[in-house]
């Protein structure tokens, strides 16, 4: 049977398959062919070794089942065929039915040994599949599926035909214990002068990694005295995003973030600039970063529409975003407005006693930022000096011109505290608004998809910037 079997199927049908299978069976026979020889410490008699063929039988039956159900009997065939994603059946159970089949079956062939090293070929085995998967059969879902695959991420296993008991992935649930392990938010709470100095030691300039493709352009150049990465497909595109990185203006985008950004040039299929605007450990403020970022955009309008051109940023970048929209209309000079903003967890300073009641609960479940943090990063921002109202606090912008806003909170967020009035104002200049509060979630989730959690929030904020 090929690969490929009908015009226009995205997947291959085996996939990952054959390669990944041959090669676990192939290291489960040499552990096998070594279990009397290297190995044979671990040989147990006895009723350990009547245990060790029992689970043994029940390991290949239950595989074998696995494997069928998963391959023969689900109409997965028809599913890839026709580029539908196949949700229901076993696969309700656990994504991957036919790989579970095979690491129990050759498991279960292991176990007739009955030798107690061979118990080490479980995890090695899971961490071949997981590695394995991630990096191809996943990725391809993804790109093909979007968020309703990483939905699916979240519900199903991927090798454990079992119910997922805890609403949270293990990792994400690792990564929330060692943050309040580490008190994050208490280093977010460091003084201005204190935290500068931190970033000041691993301040190592502008860093753009070297990186090619066959699609996009990546150059740089300067704005403002500031080095912006500009990715222009080779054909060309008439929309661009303006990528506006978080960070409280105390370090420039990684070169990891430089190169996601590439991809998401690709994935969204527009051209991005990326700029690398002005740090407050390096004598800047606030107002530095508004006026280069408002020349920059000067430098978009000059090539794109301006209902193509498009504001993404989380944390501080999403405050910026939104408040760009207020200072174009400050400065008075006819600017447009750009056709859409997308704003993951804008830090706002709070005005009313409703924010503060609802601040003070989210400090409890936020473990990253706090009010006395959101305070702390305003004061490093700003260098202790006034600065506009709406740049202060979104809710009190003026948002004459634009017409739609993509607004993303994490409910563990304290940001959250200022969601509802944030979008009110917004509203009472005209603008369309869709916002998501994501239960469980983290602060600026979406820009930032650490975990596959907020992979569902990733893929509906790279739809908004996609769709025309």
């Amino acid at each position: 049977m090929k690969n490929y079997t009908k015009e226009g199927q995205k997947l291959p049908l085996f996939g990952i398959g054959p390669i990944l299978n041959y090669g676990v069976a192939l290291m489960s026979l040499i552990a096998i062919l070594l279990s009397g020889n290297v190995f044979e410490s671990g040989i147990v008699d006895g009723a350990a070794a009547w245990i060790f063929r029992a689970s043994g039988a029940v390991l290949i039956v239950s595989g074998f089942l696995l494997w069928y159900i998963g391959a023969l009997k689900s109409g997965m065939e028809d599913h890839i065929e026709n580029n539908r994603l196949k949700t229901d059946g076993i696969y309700a159970r656990v994504r991957n039915p036919m790989y579970s089949g095979v690491w129990s079956f050759v498991t279960g062939i292991t176990f007739m040994w009955h030798n107690a090293w061979h118990l080490l070929l479980i995890p090695i085995a899971w961490i071949i599949f997981t590695i394995v998967l991630k990096n191809t059969e996943e990725k391809w879902l993804l790109a093909l599926y979007g968020e309703e695959y990483a939905k699916y991420k979240i519900r199903v296993n991927r090798l454990i035909p079992i119910k997922r008991i805890f609403k949270r992935s293990l990792k994400y649930s690792f990564i929330l214990w060692l943050c309040r392990l580490v008190k994050l938010q208490r280093v977010m709470e460091l003084p201005p002068e204190k935290a500068k100095k931190l970033f000041a030691k691993k301040y190592k300039g502008v860093v753009v990694p070297k990186l090619s493709d066959d699609e996009v352009d990546i150059t740089t150049a300067s704005c403002f005295g500031s080095t912006v990465v500009w990715y222009r497909h080779k054909e060309r595109r008439n929309r661009v995003c303006m990528y506006l990185i978080g960070g409280g203006m105390l370090k420039y985008p990684s070169p990891g973030q430089v190169k996601e950004v590439l991809k998401l040039s690709k994935e969204t299929d527009i051209d991005y600039v990326l700029p690398f605007y002005p740090l407050v450990h390096t004598g800047n403020t606030l107002t530095d970063v508004y006026e280069m970022v408002y020349e920059l955009y000067k430098d978009l309008l000059r090539s794109y529409e301006a209902d193509n051109i498009y504001f993404l940023g989380g944390s501080s970048g999403a405050n910026l975003a939104l408040g760009m929209i207020s200072y174009i209309n400050d400065r008075k000079e006819g600017l447009p407005m750009p056709g859409r903003v997308y704003a993951g967890s804008p830090g706002s300073l709070l005005i009313s006693d409703e924010e503060r009641r609802k601040a003070d609960q989210l400090d409890k479940t936020d473990v990253i930022m706090s009010q006395k943090a959101t305070l702390s990063v305003w004061e490093g921002m700003t260098g202790g000096k006034k600065v506009a109202d709406y740049m202060e606090s979104l809710q009190l912008g003026d948002y004459t011109g634009l017409k739609d806003v993509y607004l993303s909170f994490g409910a563990d967020e304290v940001f959250t505290a200022a969601a509802d009035t944030i979008r009110s104002r917004l509203e009472e200049y005209g603008v369309h608004v869709t916002m998501e509060i994501e239960e469980g979630l983290y602060h600026a989730y979406a820009p930032m998809p650490f975990v596959d959690d907020a992979m569902p929030g990733y893929e509906r904020m790279k739809e908004y910037i996609r769709r025309s």
